[in-house]
C-alpha cells in the first residue's frame, strides 16, 4: 500500500521513483523540492473550519497546481529508442484511425502507452492506442480516462472546454488492446 501511495505522489511531481534494478524490491524514492513560497501559500489555509470542496476549489485558484504540473513536465526525461517502432506498430494495428475522435490524419496521431514506460510499459500493441495528439495530452495528464468497458470519462476541466464536449463517450476498443492495463491506469496513475 505504501509503494502505490508512492507512486501516487511521484506521478503528481512530490517524489520521484529510481529504480536500481528489475522489480520492484529496488526501487527508492525521493521527495521533490518544493519552493518556499509553496509552503507560506499552503499555511495560509485554514482547512480544519472548511469544507474539503472549498478547500479544493479555493487550491485550485492558486498558482499550487500549475507550479506541480510544471515541476512534472520539467522533471519528466525518458531515452526511448523503440519509440519510433512501436509508433509504426500502433499505427497499423490502429489503421492509421485514432480511437477516440476517428482522425485519419498520421501528422496528428500519437502512439501513447497505456502503462507508460516510466512504469515498465512494454512497446507491445497490446499497452498501446492511437490517439489524435492533443487527445494524447489529455489521456496522460488523467484529463481522460478510457476505462477497459471503453467508457471515455473526461475531468471537469476537459468537459467544461468546447473542444471536447462532442467526444463520444463510449467506444469500441479493439481485441488485442490489454483491459487489464486500462484498469491498472485508472487505479494507479
Amino acid at each position: 500500500m505504501a509503494r502505490e501511495f508512492l507512486l501516487f505522489l511521484s506521478n503528481y511531481g512530490f517524489c520521484r521513483v529510481i529504480q536500481t534494478a528489475r522489480g520492484n524490491e529496488n526501487e527508492k524514492y525521493f521527495l521533490a523540492s518544493i519552493s518556499k513560497e509553496e509552503i507560506i501559500q499552503l499555511n495560509k489555509f485554514k482547512v480544519i473550519p472548511l469544507e474539503l470542496e472549498k478547500v479544493v476549489k479555493v487550491i485550485r485558484e492558486t498558482q499550487i497546481p500549475a507550479n506541480v504540473e510544471r515541476k512534472k513536465v520539467s522533471r519528466q526525461v525518458l531515452s526511448r529508442p523503440q519509440q519510433a517502432l512501436f509508433r509504426k506498430n500502433i499505427l497499423v494495428a490502429f489503421n492509421s484511425t485514432c480511437i477516440v475522435t476517428g482522425v485519419t490524419i498520421e501528422n496528428v496521431l500519437e502512439a501513447s502507452h497505456i502503462i507508460g514506460v516510466e512504469y515498465n510499459g512494454t512497446d507491445k500493441i497490446e499497452n498501446g492506442l492511437c490517439l489524435r495528439s492533443d487527445i494524447h495530452q489529455l489521456f496522460d495528464s488523467k484529463h481522460l480516462q478510457l476505462l477497459p468497458n471503453g467508457q471515455i470519462i473526461l475531468s471537469e476541466v476537459a468537459e467544461a472546454k468546447n473542444n471536447y464536449q462532442n467526444l463520444p463517450r463510449q467506444i469500441s476498443l479493439p481485441n488485442f488492446v490489454n483491459r487489464g492495463f486500462l484498469d491498472w491506469k485508472a487505479k494507479y496513475t
